[in-house]
């Protein structure tokens, strides 16, 4: 818990980037995306200023692959964070609204 308090104080204090969040689960979509909704709710409900439009989630049947020096690793069970522009992804989703 304490991990994701980090990064929830960190997603809020970014102020025009999203937070991603996938999670890997070989051989089990549904604990994958049970993982996943379950980590953005304790977020919404532990970081004051984080909405659902600035959290988004994905997840995966599958080994997280790596390369780490050369060697192709994989990871059976793993969650990843990274962050990308709210802005763009804004402008994207305006875009394919008109195109609609």
């Amino acid at each position: 818990a304490r991990a994701l308090n980090v990064v929830g104080a960190t997603a809020a204090k970014t102020s025009n980037g999203k937070l991603q969040v996938v999670v890997f689960q070989q051989n089990n979509k549904d604990l994958a995306k049970a993982r996943a909704i379950s980590i953005r709710q304790y977020l919404l409900g532990k970081v004051p200023g984080l909405t659902m439009e600035r959290i988004g989630i994905s997840w995966f049947d599958e080994p997280e692959e790596l390369d780490i020096q050369g060697k192709k690793l994989q990871n059976p069970d793993s969650v990843r964070f990274f962050f990308t522009d709210l802005d763009n992804d804004v402008q994207s989703k305006k875009k394919l609204a008109k195109k609609k």
